[in-house]
This record gives C-alpha cells, structure tokens and sequence, in this order.
C-alpha cells in the first residue's frame, strides 16, 4: 500500500494498488472522449466546459426564445 502521486500529475497521492481505479473512474487528467459525440478527446476534469462551451454538436437554448 505505498502512496504515489497520480501518474497523470493530477497532484492526488493515493495508494499504488488503486491507481487504476482512480485512472479508469474519476481522474481529471484522463483522456476521454466528448458525450456529444463531436470526435474531440478531453480530459474528464475539462469535459463539462468542453460541452457547454467549446462543442460544435452540443445543442444550447435559443436566447430569443
């Protein structure tokens, strides 16, 4: 149970055993992909201003409404 720092520098020190975990389920660092389905690869921590800011698939309200 030695404890590491992530090895995707996301500054969290965790116990080595549950790197994975914390890689696959909740890091912000990790790479994935947008839910809207735009092609674009995000990390997970920038995924929701990457949706509702910078996605051109993402469909937002009309402000004339």
């Amino acid at each position: 149970y030695r404890i590491v720092e992530c090895k995707l520098k996301c500054s969290l020190m965790l116990p080595l055993n549950d790197m994975e975990d914390h890689i696959r389920e909740e890091c912000p660092k990790t790479l994935i992909k947008c839910k809207s389905r735009c092609g674009k690869v995000v990390e997970r921590g920038e995924a929701e201003r990457h949706v509702h800011i910078d996605c051109p698939l993402e469909f937002i309200e009309c402000p004339n409404k």
